[in-house]
């Protein structure tokens, strides 16, 4: 067992020791002036505290970011929404076609192929209840964290993984009603730098 896993653990050490030097030698990860575009998939989960009110989501969403050294990047993410499961809540639910959060991010610009990286963020969002007799609006902000990392596979793309979570509040128009929310989410996709 333990030949087994020395013999697999040398033979994944050898195939990224490759990928490993070239990007050393051909200086890959975040650069001042870079730009970054990133298409992902999103999947979060809210919990309202006190109340027997949860959902999930997905999302797609696109982000543009500027890097303004080697590690800091600033930027813009918007994203699309579809409520895909709840409970404790009837009738249907429609939200904006796209939700801004912008982002502040530290890269870890590490020899190899992977960049860590760590951030906050701020978001903002408008949400719509369709259910006949019981109309309302719901309208969200949110201060969170984020922490991921990114693959570079070559000088100019990379593969990006994030977690994330915040604190949010939510105000529900009808009835004036006002939440403290918890959500916590996962993204994968592909970046491009130019």
């Amino acid at each position: 067992m333990k030949t087994k896993m020395f013999c697999a653990l040398a033979l994944a050490a050898a195939l990224m020791a490759p990928a490993g030097a070239s990007a050393l030698e051909a200086d890959w990860g975040t650069k001042k002036g870079d730009w970054e575009m990133n298409l992902s998939g999103f999947s979060d989960s809210y919990t309202f505290k006190g109340e027997d009110f949860k959902y999930t989501n997905t999302r797609i969403q696109g982000t543009l970011g500027y890097f303004l050294t080697d590690g800091i990047e600033t930027g813009l993410i918007l994203s699309t929404r579809n409520n895909t499961s709840s409970s404790g809540q009837s009738g249907t639910v429609t939200q904006n076609t796209v939700s801004p959060r912008l982002f502040g991010a530290f890269h870890f610009n590490l020899p190899g192929n992977f960049t860590p990286f760590a951030g906050l963020y701020a978001e903002m969002q408008n949400m719509k209840n369709t259910e006949s007799g019981n109309d309302w609006t719901r309208d969200e902000t949110a201060f969170g964290l984020m922490a991921g990392v990114k693959y570079f596979f070559s000088e100019w793309a990379a593969l990006t993984g994030q977690l994330e979570g915040d604190m949010r509040t939510v105000k529900i128009t009808n009835g004036s009603k006002t939440y403290d929310v918890t959500r916590f989410g996962f993204m994968f996709g592909i970046s491009v730098f130019f």
